[in-house]
């Protein structure tokens, strides 16, 4: 069960051709229904990863750029990577770089091979 989409694709999200110009949440609705039993596994509430989910929100809202890899920097497999996006003169001389790190990982209740 995997869903594979990359930024190469552009607008062919999961190579489908009826999605080009979806809104988030027609994409997310198709998502759930073509990908059901993938979408199925995420269901219920896992409070460990909406608390990272958060700090996440927070860092974007503060003007960084949360990403998992660039062709300019090394993969980490430690931390998510952090684009400060604010102009310089926005930017604390003092201000430490925050650090995100991975989301928690989740708990497999079902094995399933397909």
């Amino acid at each position: 069960m995997i869903a594979r989409y990359t930024s190469a694709d552009g607008n062919h999200y999961y190579g489908w051709d009826d999605a080009k110009s979806d809104s988030a949440r027609s994409l997310a609705d198709k998502f759930v229904k073509r990908f059901l039993l993938l979408a199925d596994c995420g269901r219920g509430w896992d409070y460990p990863y909406a608390g990272w989910y958060q700090r996440l929100l927070g860092y974007a809202e503060r003007g960084y750029l949360p990403y998992v890899f660039a062709e300019y920097e090394n993969t980490s497999s430690e931390r998510l990577h952090l684009d400060d996006m604010r102009p310089p003169e926005w930017r604390p001389s003092s201000e430490e770089p925050p650090v995100l790190p991975l989301p928690p990982g989740g708990e497999l209740q079902q094995d399933y091979m397909g």
